[in-house]
């Protein structure tokens, strides 16, 4: 379950209005009904090598050729 905020029984206890029973079940159906996006794949890139971290090769290197 996640909480952000204030939990229900400060609320609870500065405002006199009573949590109600099923307060916590309710929060986790809402959780459970929400979706995400499915991941769209816009471009297939897998003919393409993975990018090489050339800093971590050799880190003096300031200057390289690339090919886009």
């Amino acid at each position: 379950m996640q909480s952000w905020g204030i939990p229900a029984d400060t609320i609870s206890k500065l405002s006199g209005i009573p949590v109600p029973n099923d307060l916590y079940k309710e929060i986790a159906d809402r959780a459970e009904r929400q979706t995400k996006a499915a991941e769209v794949v816009l471009y297939d890139t897998t003919m393409h090598q993975e990018t090489r971290n050339l800093y971590y090769e050799n880190h003096h290197l300031y200057r390289f050729d690339s090919k886009i």
